[in-house]
């Protein structure tokens, strides 16, 4: 079932949170019935963890995705 990311406001705090709705419709609901205020709302995605055994991705090791920039060289390094 989709998670849905939402920042709203309860007895006049802003609180931030997920919910888990079929839609963004029924989760606007759920947020109502628990005393939430809306001002933002958004999917957060379906809510499925990986797992640890994931398959990596080609030409990565550890399945781990590299920052941009990380293990590169500068230019000027090279040349030394």
């Amino acid at each position: 079932m989709p998670h849905f990311a939402y920042k709203a406001l309860k007895r006049g705090q802003v609180t931030n949170g997920e919910i888990e709705a079929a839609d963004r419709k029924e989760a606007l609901r759920l947020m109502d019935r628990q005393g939430l205020q809306p001002i933002k709302v958004s999917d957060a995605g379906a809510g499925v963890t990986p797992s640890k055994e994931a398959t990596p991705r080609p030409g990565n090791k550890n399945g781990k995705e590299k920052e941009n920039g990380e293990n590169k060289m500068k230019e000027s390094d090279r040349k030394g």
